[in-house]
């Protein structure tokens, strides 16, 4: 795992995390709710933000669930599970930004994540540099 503060891989998130996320947003859209009728387009948009918000935080609970049990990590396996968690949190991530200068917004750990794990990182960047060198090396043959 990278620094604790500070989230980089998907390996990294928690339930926490997104827990911690859930209720920063759905405080916001719960406020719009209750202080806007329901034929308002702030109520309407509201509510869409918190149903989209809600799916997201499904999927990535689901995920985490998963991991946690080996035999489901196994059956399901476990870099699909990685990759439905990152989609769901990187989706928690996009409904959280238009707060991002909000006290409470959680800086360090809100952010979107590209890569499931350090190696990962370290493979897909390698994979990279090979292309890079052939096409490097094509262009000069």
């Amino acid at each position: 795992m990278s620094n604790p503060q500070q989230l980089r891989y998907t390996v990294d998130i928690t339930g926490t995390d997104v827990d911690a996320i859930e209720s920063f947003v759905t405080t916001r859209t719960a406020e719009q709710l209750a202080t806007h009728d329901p034929d308002t387009t702030e109520h309407r948009m509201a509510a869409a933000v918190e149903r989209m918000l809600q799916s997201a935080v499904l999927d990535a609970r689901s995920a985490l669930n998963r991991l946690a049990e080996p035999e489901q990590a196994e059956l399901y396996g476990e870099l699909e599970l990685r990759h439905e968690l990152k989609n769901g949190w990187n989706q928690l991530v996009r409904a959280a930004s238009p707060w991002r200068q909000d006290p409470g917004y959680g800086t360090g750990r809100w952010c979107r994540v590209t890569h499931t794990n350090a190696s990962y990182e370290r493979a897909i960047q390698h994979d990279m540099e090979k292309a890079r060198a052939a096409r490097t090396a094509g262009a000069s043959a």
